[in-house]
């Protein structure tokens, strides 16, 4: 059945205060309930926010990909709220940067809630520095009090993220008032979650024990992802007051059957500032690959992470080198190819996280644009193919799919070798080591050589060559289409060995 104006209007009315108030299945059932393409192009983003409000990324990203990226943007430009809308709908999606390159392109002055999406995607980048700046700009800009509130919560958590932690205290203190006075249930709830925090990391147990409680309180019996969150943190304050794991463990086992590895991540975390094990701290560490969060993890602990990193046994009978494209069993050492190689080292790049579509696409096609019909394919074609290969050189990996994407996981008879920590600028990557490999015995050659050798663009072939030149793979000589290049005997490999120790 079609609707006119008013009844999409009070369609998403219904469902932005059973958000506020945090019936948040009640909408999911409605938004399913609605057939997608039959939604008129004017009421796209509105529907598209409530999705990623909800959790229906792929939803969301279905109703706006024609107007961003289809043949209705040649027609009709997109307007400024559907690309915002549809960048952090990516954001959630794992391609963040094609969504900051959408956002970067906004006017701001015009447009200032393009500061807000970006700010919110700079957060998932754990860049809190950064979204305290554009979530400052937005709240100077004047929003109404909804949008104040949005922003005020997500800054609150920006400041406790930079370590202004007395700014974060005032400024959630006033958003919870501003919430409630809203009837904004979920981001009350939000904003005591938060100042909980800010407790704990001030030492007023008393304090933070009763905001999370407050917190519990709002979200309910709920299984989602905000109660979760609550849960996590009164587990860390007890096991901090108690200096026992057990409510640390207690909660892990939940994020893991909820399938929520962030808050999986944190619990390990805390445990080990609780009990210290080095194998605990570098899984951790060389497990999550955002630089901000390896920071962060840094300064929460007084012990480093190793310089070395093998997942698994070191006597394992076979080990995948992750570090020079290798497979090293008994003895005899197999080259592994550059695209297998590129996956392996994508999908061993998280150890929580499962590698999802939009990350996936997003690390292989770094120069495509993401396209919710077309990418997914494209994936499953490649990992495909990548599963025969694995088959073929009957290599202990099991590739499995979950709801959140993809996981790689190793046999007892596997270990791998990871990137030596603060590397991974620097390693040679499949395509510098394919021009290592091709050129070796040329005298010189330049970016259309390479072009040709590799069939990949000017851009990567350039953004290439300046990688080798910077860590003396490559020597450059002359300028302008007089560029040429020489191989450096031995230059990068003994650098690299240099830094892997």
């Amino acid at each position: 059945m079609s609707r006119n104006e008013t009844e999409w209007q009070n369609f998403a009315e219904d469902c932005d205060a059973l958000i506020k108030a945090g019936n948040l299945n009640s909408v999911v059932a409605k938004i399913k309930d609605l057939t997608l393409a039959a939604i008129p192009r004017h009421v796209r983003a509105p529907i598209a926010k409530l999705c990623r409000r909800v959790g229906l990324i792929n939803e969301g990203l279905k109703l706006l990909y024609p107007a961003i990226r289809g043949e209705a943007a040649f027609e009709i430009q997109p307007t400024a709220e559907e690309t915002c809308e549809y960048a952090v709908l990516l954001s959630r999606n794992g391609s963040t940067e094609e969504a900051l390159a959408l956002l970067n392109g906004i006017d701001g002055a015009a447009h200032p809630e393009a500061y807000l999406y970006a700010a919110i995607c700079e957060m998932a980048l754990w860049n809190y520095a950064t979204a305290v700046t554009k979530l400052e700009v937005y709240l100077s800009s004047g929003p109404n009090q909804y949008g104040r509130l949005i922003a005020g919560i997500n800054l609150g958590a920006s400041y406790l993220g930079v370590g202004r932690l007395e700014e974060a205290y005032r400024l959630l203190t006033t958003m919870i008032e501003l919430a409630r006075a809203q009837g904004a249930k979920r981001l009350t709830g939000n904003g005591l979650e938060l100042r909980g925090q800010y407790f704990y990391r001030t030492g007023d147990v008393a304090r933070a024990k009763q905001d999370l409680e407050d917190a519990a309180i709002v979200f309910g019996n709920s299984s989602g992802y905000d109660q979760l969150l609550t849960l996590k943190w009164g587990a860390i304050l007890d096991s901090t007051v108690s200096l026992d794991p057990s409510p640390l463990i207690q909660v892990r086992q939940i994020a893991v059957e909820r399938r929520h590895w962030e808050t999986v991540r944190e619990a390990d975390l805390f445990a080990l500032k609780i009990i210290f094990d080095q194998k605990k701290l570098d899984h951790l560490y060389y497990g999550s690959p955002m630089v901000g969060y390896r920071s962060w993890l840094r300064a929460q602990l007084p012990f480093e992470p190793s310089a070395n990193f093998i997942l698994g046994a070191a006597n394992a009978p076979l080990k995948i080198d992750l570090r020079w494209g290798e497979i090293i069993e008994q003895g005899k050492v197999r080259t592994i190819g550059r695209k297998n190689l590129r996956l392996l080292r994508i999908l061993f790049r998280d150890l929580y996280l499962p590698r999802n579509n939009g990350v996936l696409f997003a690390s292989l096609y770094p120069e495509e644009y993401f396209n919710t019909h077309s990418s997914p394919l494209k994936i499953r074609q490649t990992l495909h193919r990548f599963r025969k290969w694995i088959t073929a050189n009957h290599l202990p990996l099991r590739l499995q799919f979950e709801p959140a994407g993809y996981r790689l996981t190793i046999e007892e008879t596997c270990a791998v070798i990871f990137e030596p920590d603060g590397a991974n600028d620097h390693m040679l990557t499949p395509e510098l080591t394919e021009v290592e490999k091709y050129f070796s015995s040329w005298n010189a050659f330049g970016a259309a050589d390479v072009e040709a050798a590799t069939g990949l663009s000017r851009s990567s072939v350039q953004r290439i060559l300046n990688k080798a030149v910077d860590i003396n793979l490559v020597k450059k000589q002359g300028k302008g289409q007089a560029t040429v290049y020489k191989i450096v005997t031995g230059g990068a490999r003994s650098y690299l060995r240099r830094i892997a120790g």
